[in-house]
């Protein structure tokens, strides 16, 4: 069963750091440079725009302005961003159906 933590009062599905899971969504953040659905879609539904706002809302919550669309296809993306939460920095990485948190150093 996977552990679950709450972050600025929001569940997210916590991530063991030493996965090929981990390692893939570390890349994929890093790798990208895609910071909004322009630079992803040449066009785009309203479902890709209220998701795109969901996740960008879980970003403000952190007061985080890193966020990229960390992969995309047509039909889904995926968004990423770092943020601190009681003196711990977590990789966010949210998918179509869940959102996920890496926590990837502590002060």
């Amino acid at each position: 069963m996977a552990k679950t933590i709450s972050l600025h009062g929001h569940n997210y599905t916590l991530i063991s750091p030493k996965t090929q899971f981990a390692e893939r969504i570390k890349s994929n953040f890093n790798n990208s440079s895609d910071v909004d659905l322009r630079d992803a879609y040449g066009s785009y539904s309203r479902a890709k725009e209220n998701a795109y706002a969901y996740c960008r809302e879980r970003e403000r919550e952190f007061s985080s302005y890193n966020g990229v669309i960390a992969s995309h296809n047509s039909m889904q993306f995926t968004y990423a961003f770092t943020g601190w939460c009681d003196g711990k920095l977590y990789l966010i990485y949210i998918t179509k159906d869940h959102d996920y948190a890496l926590e990837i150093e502590e002060r």
